[in-house]
């Protein structure tokens, strides 16, 4: 680094480019990855100005089909070595602790068991 201290707030383990660099731990050949794919809406009583830009700029370019829009978040997380008992609760944790606003949005998650190595996923 060039010897300046990081942003405040910036961590080591926010900066950091692997997986296993950001969580300590490293990723075994062969477990388990069960990847945590999660919806964040605005609930439908908040009013959503970011979907009617969309859809009046979708508007002005002749789409005029579509009568409505919202717009939210997607998120995926990938657990690596747990169950999916264990991946759901954490899920519930991050989104109620970080990832969702509980008074203005609403979450879903599925959750899909993906291969364990880069080069089975793209087979």
């Amino acid at each position: 680094m060039d010897g300046q201290a990081p942003p405040v707030g910036i961590s080591a383990r926010t900066r950091a480019r692997r997986p296993e660099e950001a969580t300590g731990r490293a990723i075994i050949p062969g477990e388990t990855v069960i990847q945590a794919r999660i919806r964040i809406m605005p609930k439908a009583t908040i009013l959503d100005p970011q979907g009617q830009t969309v859809l009046r700029a979708l508007a002005g370019l002749g789409f005029e089909a579509a009568h409505a829009c919202r717009v939210g978040r997607f998120v995926t997380l990938d657990f690596h070595g747990i169950g999916q008992q264990e991946v759901e609760r954490e899920v519930e944790q991050a989104c109620r602790r970080l990832l969702v606003n509980p008074n203005t949005e609403s979450w879903s998650a599925t959750y899909e068991e993906l291969p364990d190595s880069p080069s089975e996923a793209v087979a």
